[in-house]
């Protein structure tokens, strides 16, 4: 219930963190938010873990809920806000349960070495001692976590997703620790991987079992980038007007969009898919960004629309208080980024190229999305191939016509810098003039010679300019796409090459650019014209490092089946997967609509992160430190090859 008070503060305990065996140790300690704080309250029953006693090394039993907070740690193991773990271990030789003090013991071993090993029973070194009781039959300990998902009073054990005890043995670690915690009749067991679903499909009768996807819909707080921010909070409902975004508000949204202007920060009333557009456009700006169910039913939120606040979007928890207009100003002057240049326009180079003949250097003249894909093509990597269309044609087509277009013109429209909306109208004036003359006629005729030699079901043609898909600038989203027929008539090739052209003047992508301080005359639109992939099983995007924690490394996978969107999926779950590089894969979620089988089997697992690596590898050679991860989009086909169809450099916001 929500206790009102002159001043109101309230603490969301979370991890944001991801872990295979073992937990890396504890959560970053709780801060103490401002007094002064308005934010969505915690149950009465919901209190912080804040332990009155001392706390000891374990426990034989968790009889009440004090027992349960002198034990437990917020968790770091798990994508779940809001989340707390006690680590248990049942010793076999003793017949003994250990519920251990998880923040002093967040690792068994370590706990095992301090107080079941001894002379006569030594348990060998970590590595010996880890394949012993997490990978064999004869193991003579079993050791899960005890998880308390808040948001949806859920509890669970848990093994750590490479852990391949038996169905069996789940069954009956499940039924030793039920009786001996105060919460047993509430109990399930959660599988984190292939193989625990396998190995319970026989053993259901004996557990209660929690579905990777109950605990998504549970989630009520979901920290998407981690940061602080000051804005002017804006509360909306329905569609955005792009125009009446300015870059001081912090949007609270009743859904997730597709695209969102530039502003300074992000609440959505929808859980958001960890990679989709507005995600990433977030992680590329260092917009904090969150998910919040209810907060259009929040009233002490809702009493702050239109005042200044200071927003702060934390793994553990989410602070709103109210800020100073000095406090914007200062916000406003230190958010701008560092000037950025993009590649050196080269609008000489004029002949159509095949896609795996490009390599980076050519990104002048074919764009950054076109060299990069050529880059992954000419590595041995499987692309859906294609040709690019120059830079030079979009440049030659605005000569041609007399079309004005550079960015000393548009600012001399009446109040093109200060009014969104009228910065829209002569953008979208600039792009009509773009999209009504005729192309060149022996420019369509080569483009519709080069798709007629190729039986494909459609085609796709894509942006690729030198201001995209940058280090520092990935401008997700900015920029059109327009799709065809498997055999076009010219006048649908004219209009897709002309949609595209002119979608360098949309107002996300001049904003992007201002902001950013990119030479809006220095950019060109060279065109990417590719077949799609034939009848793939599921459409991915992945990030090549765990975007969770620094301690396990891995690569965060996201699929929707043909047709859904992982980069603008909204309510509906993607499959997620965090495929480890030293550990067996952690089944996250499974898409919404599929949660009878997963869209990446166990088999396809391996290969596809095999590949996903190659692709890291080879491109992270050429961005150097400009970039901490690639974001890749492919294709899953049946038999489980992964076909690249784009990769771009990432910056980790941890």
């Amino acid at each position: 219930m929500m206790r009102l008070r002159p001043s109101v503060r309230v603490l969301l305990c979370a991890c944001l963190a991801l872990c295979g065996c073992e937990g890396s140790g504890p959560e970053l300690a709780q801060k103490t938010p401002n007094p002064a704080s308005v934010v969505a309250p915690l149950e009465e029953d919901e209190v912080p873990i804040e332990p009155t006693e001392p706390a000891p090394d374990w426990l034989d039993e968790i009889s009440t809920e004090a027992d349960w907070r002198r034990l437990a740690a917020p968790s770091n193991e798990h994508a779940i806000a809001r989340t707390e773990v006690v680590k248990v271990l049942w010793d076999h030789a003793t017949d003994r349960l250990y519920f251990c003090q998880s923040a002093r013991w967040p690792i068994h071993y370590d706990f095992a070495v301090r107080f079941i090993a001894s002379a006569t029973r030594p348990l060998g070194d970590r590595r010996t001692f880890n394949r012993r009781q997490y990978l064999r039959a004869d193991r003579e300990m079993q050791m899960a976590s005890l998880v308390r998902y808040r948001d949806g009073d859920l509890w669970a054990v848990e093994l750590g997703p490479a852990d391949s005890l038996s169905g069996d043995g789940i069954a009956a670690l499940f039924q030793r620790i039920g009786p001996h915690v105060f919460f047993g009749d509430q109990l399930q067991f959660r599988p984190r991987s292939g193989i625990h679903r396998r190995h319970i499909a026989d053993v259901r009768g004996a557990l209660r079992v929690l579905d990777p996807n109950v605990v998504w819909t549970r989630v009520r707080y979901q920290p998407v980038t981690l940061g602080d921010t000051v804005g002017r909070l804006r509360f909306v409902e329905g569609p955005i007007d792009p125009g009446s975004v300015v870059p001081d508000q912090i949007l609270v949204l009743d859904h997730v969009p597709d695209d969102i202007p530039l502003c300074a920060g992000i609440v959505t009333s929808e859980i958001q898919a960890p990679l989709a557009h507005v995600a990433v456009l977030s992680q590329s700006r260092g917009t904090p960004n969150m998910a919040l169910r209810g907060v259009f039913q929040d009233g002490q939120l809702r009493a702050l629309d239109g005042t200044i606040v200071r927003l702060e979007v934390g793994a553990g928890e989410y602070t709103v208080e109210p800020a100073t207009p000095d406090a914007l100003r200062r916000a406003l002057r230190t958010r701008r980024p560092a000037t950025l240049s993009p590649p050196t326009l080269d609008v000489a180079t004029n002949a159509i190229a095949n896609v795996c003949e490009l390599r980076l250097d050519d990104a002048p003249w074919a764009g950054a999305k076109a060299a990069q894909l050529g880059e992954v093509c000419g590595a041995g990597l499987p692309t859906p191939g294609g040709f690019v269309v120059p830079a030079h044609h979009y440049r030659a087509h605005l000569s041609r016509h007399a079309i004005d277009a550079n960015a000393r013109t548009l600012r001399d429209t009446p109040r093109f810098d200060a009014d969104g909306r009228a910065r829209e109208a002569a953008l979208g004036a600039l792009r009509e003039r773009i999209e009504r003359p005729a192309v060149e006629a022996r420019l369509v005729r080569e483009i519709a010679s080069r798709i007629r030699a190729h039986r494909h079901t459609r085609w796709i043609f894509r942006s690729s300019t030198n201001a995209e898909d940058l280090p520092g600038f990935s401008g997700a989203g900015l920029y059109a796409s327009a799709v065809t027929g498997a055999d076009p008539d010219d006048a649908a090739i004219e209009d897709a090459l002309r949609t595209v052209w002119a979608s360098v003047w949309t107002r996300r992508a001049w904003d992007e650019r201002d902001y950013y301080g990119l030479d809006h005359d220095a950019v060109g639109m060279a065109v990417l014209v590719q077949p799609f992939v034939s009848d793939p099983v599921a459409m991915g995007v992945a990030i090549t490092e765990n975007p969770f924690s620094t301690q396990r490394s891995g690569i965060l996978v996201n699929l929707a089946p043909p047709g859904g969107s992982v980069t603008a999926a909204r309510e509906a779950l993607p499959e997620q997967v965090l495929l480890y590089r030293h550990s067996r894969p952690e089944l996250l979620s499974l898409a919404t609509g599929h949660e009878d089988r997963p869209l990446l089997s166990s088999r396809a697992m391996r290969p596809l992160r095999e590949r996903l690596d190659q692709v890291h590898t080879h491109m992270m050679a050429l961005w150097g430190e400009r970039a901490d991860a690639a974001d890749i989009e492919f294709a899953l086909l049946r038999d489980g090859t992964a076909i690249i169809l784009q990769a771009r450099p990432y910056r980790m916001r941890r």
